[in-house]
């Protein structure tokens, strides 16, 4: 591979907000106008850690953690010094991510790809505004095409995988969204 002369290469300064805001737009429009879940998740599963990171780190709550505490809270395992159940949980909810990311098992992966993709592009998403408390407007567009309501007539729920794939679907979602 030829590299390009170094005064023909592309440099840029991004801050790990910046990095991440342009993950999750590229996220949001993979998913909506090229259906590549695959490469939506990844992207959304990147950012949502680099928000989620900068949240830690200013002591402000993000998406991952809340989640875990509403799941340990429904099951009854509310004990926060228990962190192996703390871990337990953050590997169930994050498994789809991980096994984009990593060889586990080497099995195939066998879930519903938009429904991942959609909740991890919206742990993403609740991240960068408990940060920003603003959206770019991709991220209006997501809101807009209401993912959740449309697969489920309910509103959210996005605590681990989904237990069987949905059925696929004729139409782009951003189709779907044209015809709304």
């Amino acid at each position: 591979m030829v590299m390009a002369p170094l005064a023909d290469r592309v440099t840029v300064n991004l801050t790990p907000l910046e990095i991440a805001e342009r993950q999750i737009d590229r996220a949001i429009t993979l998913f909506l106008d090229d259906a590549d879940y695959i490469s939506a998740s990844t992207l959304a599963g990147a950012a949502e850690g680099i928000i989620g990171d900068l949240l830690r780190r200013g002591g402000r709550p993000y998406a991952l953690d809340d989640i875990v505490k509403g799941a340990m809270a429904l099951t009854k395992e509310m004990d926060p010094s228990d962190s192996s159940k703390r871990k337990d949980y953050i590997a169930f909810v994050n498994d789809f991510r991980d096994r984009l990311k990593h060889l586990k098992s080497g099995e195939t992966l066998h879930c519903s790809v938009d429904y991942e993709a959609a909740c991890l592009i919206d742990r993403a998403m609740d991240n960068y505004f408990n940060l920003t408390e603003s959206e770019t407007e991709t991220m209006l567009r997501f809101r807009r095409f209401n993912y959740f309501e449309i697969e489920t007539g309910q509103p959210k729920q996005c605590i681990g995988a989904a237990a069987e794939p949905a059925p696929i679907k004729e139409k782009l979602p951003s189709e779907m969204l044209r015809e709304k």
